[in-house]
């Protein structure tokens, strides 16, 4: 056995006996982030990453990636945004010289070795869907283990 393998199954363990409910694997993840300065550039960076589900917050309004794909110009300037396809997502975050736009992607072999918390938040009550989030935990040899990444990793319900 691994010590990453034993240190995920120690973890577990503690979560369990404190009641919580944190699911723990052990993975790697690989960041890079570019900056993009025009709105049409950046429309055309989601448009070709062709996520699988995703979120944004425009200058009117929060929506799901679906609404905002028929009319992108409709909603205003993008705020923030996460995306995501598979083991790949895309963080868009508002900056001074336009966005920063983070990309992960979360590799099963190579890379410096994290923990991986899964974490569900409600999106909204009235419909059942949730935003999933994978929480990456690095050893920081003097700081111990700390979360250092975390990336959104699609929705998880459906609407009724």
């Amino acid at each position: 056995m691994t010590a990453m393998k034993k240190l995920q199954q120690q973890f577990q363990h503690i979560a369990q006996a404190r009641g919580l409910d944190i699911e723990l694997e052990s993975s790697s993840i690989d960041v890079r982030t570019q900056v993009v300065s025009d709105m049409g550039e950046l429309i055309n960076l989601i448009q070709t990453f062709e996520a699988d589900s995703g979120w944004l917050a425009t200058q009117s309004s929060n929506l799901m990636l679906d609404e905002w794909r028929a009319t992108p110009q409709r909603f205003g300037a993008i705020l923030q945004a996460e995306l995501e396809k598979g083991m790949v997502s895309l963080h868009i975050r508002l900056a001074r010289e336009g966005w920063t736009v983070t990309w992960l992607q979360e590799q099963m072999e190579g890379g410096e070795p994290c923990l991986v918390e899964k974490r569900s938040l409600v999106r909204d009550h009235s419909d059942h869907e949730s935003l999933q989030y994978r929480i990456y935990w690095q050893a920081l040899s003097e700081l111990g283990f700390r979360a250092t990444f975390f990336r959104f990793a699609g929705m998880q319900g459906a609407r009724p």
